[in-house]
């Protein structure tokens, strides 16, 4: 007689399902009633947050939690069982971090929303700041519905504020535990060029929400990162002894009037596009920064492409610059480059803490005439290996293209490193018909979410509603893969055969199927969300919602800015760039998809009823099934 799952002795499978990832921790409680008590286990669930999201924002929490008890049991505190239930919990946590990842892998969301109108945004950390004229409103959309109002002008000169808006902008920059960076310059000489450090707590002391006032000599490409002891600024101003501008950053201590880091200027660091050839970020005390780029020159004779990636601690950052210019990349008979579709981001793992490089490339497969896009990661290293532990490989044995260099040459070359499954995410699952795509100039908004093995397109789709008075729909295009299991086998399409014959970045197409010690993805069917605005009022709601109305100019030409994390999407639309002096003027509106149970957004004044008018959408279970509102 077989021996089912749910008649294991509870020891047995406790220790099997303590191996598990989330998702099937969760999928397992769900099989039946009895296995449903899995996922109120705290123990269980303690130890599969500790193994695999240590690191997650719902996770911590929990742990701080746990700490306190434990802390306070050590000193004999009398801890009282409400006040524990109280707390986040574990289960709790687990929970929520399958039902955000559910939610965005699947295309989900739990609500949207036009949250206001401003002339800029910066969303991170859940917390949203959005700029209108000299106002920045301040919400954690996550947690509270309470706005916070702060009011830049007493940090203006007197002469400037009194001034018409259009001689001087302001630019949020970055936001990073409770502190928004604004750039604030003048159009006219001089232009009085600083970054604002302001305190976005509900109280500060006297008042005053001016932490630091930096002055700038160069705006150019100007970015900002911080945390709460360190702000760190860098522009491409600094010129190289080979006549080239490069990246030159310095900090500041937010603590410390007096304290200051001099210029670094960061040598033989190229690419110029944040986001594209470029990203810094700063993590656990450290700034980072990678680049995508080799060289500024174009060489004729190539075959290795490397990321440049560069750590220092933000206290001592003179002493102690790790480079690494030799992080594999890719080899260039992979196939040209489309560089527009290209997207640099450095992303935290969740169950590691560690940072990635998370790449997107749109690439013609081995020079064809197909196009593919691939979403690559790789571990940031600034380890490099000393030079006389390298392998002799200075140029490739039996190339042709050897024999022509000549001194002026620089070529880069390193042997193909081989690929397991978790370092890409092929957009077209390998062996199935190519999805509907959308050229570049309808793709408003591309990311890859990393925790959820997720990317993400707001598109514009001109199939979904033909007559829409304000143009082609903006819709969520979203794709995922999910680890497979052990017996599954991908379908195949029978126009392409077998999956061996679809493209994957290996040398060996075949060993997607799984090598030793390798693990098999199942891939996802792209969604687009919502469904078109005809199926059901819901629809026709969340339509209005995604595509609002602008304050000026036509909505069928409209100018996307977004902004996506693993809780939630938020972009700002306006109208199309006309390149005149009203751009930097131009108020926007701003929307925001929830993939988590935002429970403190508070609903419209109209709730999810039939009135397509509202600015406010919430999933509830049973509201809507088979195109009809009930």
């Amino acid at each position: 007689m077989p021996i089912r799952l749910d008649g294991l002795p509870y020891d047995i499978l406790f220790y099997v399902t303590s191996h598990l990832e989330v998702n099937d921790i969760v999928s397992l409680g769900h099989s039946c009633r009895q296995l449903k008590g899995l996922l109120h286990e705290s123990t269980l669930c303690r130890r599969t947050i500790e193994n695999h999201v240590r690191y997650t924002r719902e996770a911590k929490p929990a742990q701080e939690h746990d700490h306190n008890i434990v802390e306070n049991q050590s000193q004999g505190i009398e801890i009282s069982r409400p006040t524990q239930d109280s707390q986040s919990s574990y289960c709790e946590a687990l929970k929520n971090i399958y039902e955000r990842r559910h939610a965005l892998s699947n295309g989900i969301p739990f609500s949207a929303r036009i949250v206001g109108q401003g002339h800029g945004f910066c969303y991170r950390q859940g917390v949203l700041c959005i700029l209108q004229g000299n106002i920045i409103r301040v919400s954690d959309e996550h947690i509270s519905s309470e706005t916070l109002e702060i009011d830049i002008s007493p940090y203006i000169t007197s002469s400037e504020v009194s001034s018409s808006a259009s001689e001087y902008t302001l630019t949020l920059l970055h936001y990073s535990d409770e502190i928004i960076t604004v750039h604030h310059e003048r159009k006219i000489r001089p232009n009085n060029s600083r970054i604002l450090a302001l305190s976005t707590r509900a109280e500060t002391s006297g008042g005053d929400r001016l932490i630091k006032e930096v002055p700038l000599t160069s705006s150019y490409k100007l970015f900002s990162r911080h945390n709460a002891q360190w702000l760190y600024y860098g522009t491409y101003s600094a010129l190289a002894l080979d006549g080239h501008h490069e990246w030159e950053v310095q900090g500041v201590s937010l603590n410390d009037n007096s304290q200051s880091i001099p210029a670094i200027s960061l040598e033989g660091f190229f690419g110029t596009d944040i986001g594209s050839t470029i990203a810094f970020e700063i993590h656990d005390g450290d700034f980072l920064a990678v680049s995508n780029q080799t060289s500024f020159d174009v060489e004729e004779i190539d075959w290795t492409s490397f990321y440049h990636c560069i750590r220092f601690p933000l206290d001592q950052p003179g002493q102690n610059i790790e480079v690494n210019k030799k992080v594999y990349r890719r080899q260039h008979k992979e196939g040209p480059i489309h560089d527009s579709w290209t997207e640099l981001t450095l992303q935290i793992d969740e169950r590691t803490n560690k940072p990635m490089i998370v790449e997107s490339r749109r690439e013609w497969v081995g020079s064809s005439s197909k196009q593919a896009r691939t979403f690559y990661i790789k571990e940031f290293d600034t380890n490099e290996t000393p030079r006389t532990e390298l392998p002799e490989h200075d140029l490739p044995q039996d190339d042709l293209y050897t024999t022509v260099l000549d001194d002026h040459s620089k070529p880069n070359y390193a042997p193909y490193q081989s690929r397991t499954n978790y370092y890409f995410h092929p957009e077209n699952p390998p062996g199935s018909d190519p999805p509907r795509s959308f050229i570049l100039a309808r793709t408003k908004f591309k990311n890859y979410n990393l925790s959820s093995n997720t990317f993400l397109d707001l598109v514009e789709d001109d199939r979904c509603c033909p007559n829409s008075p304000t143009g082609p729909c903006l819709r969520l295009r979203v794709g995922s893969r999910r680890v497979a299991p052990l017996d599954w086998t991908p379908q195949t399409s029978p126009s392409l055969g077998s999956p061996s014959s679809a493209y994957t970045p290996s040398e060996h197409p075949a060993d997607y199927l799984g090598r030793k010690g390798d693990v098999v993805y199942r891939h996802s069917s792209i969604r687009m969300w919502p469904r078109p605005a005809k199926s059901c009022a819901c629809s026709k709601r969340l339509h209005n919602i995604l595509n609002p109305p602008l304050p000026s100019g036509p909505s069928y030409s409209r100018y996307v800015t977004g902004c996506l994390d693993d809780r939630a999407l938020v972009y700002m639309l306006k109208s199309g760039r006309s390149y005149g002096p009203g751009d930097d003027g131009a108020l926007g509106v701003i929307v925001m998809v929830c993939f988590d149970r935002c429970e403190n957004l508070g609903r419209g004044s109209e709730g999810n009823g039939a009135d397509g008018a509202s600015s406010y959408w919430q999933w509830e279970p049973g509201v809507c099934r088979n195109g009809i509102c009930r």
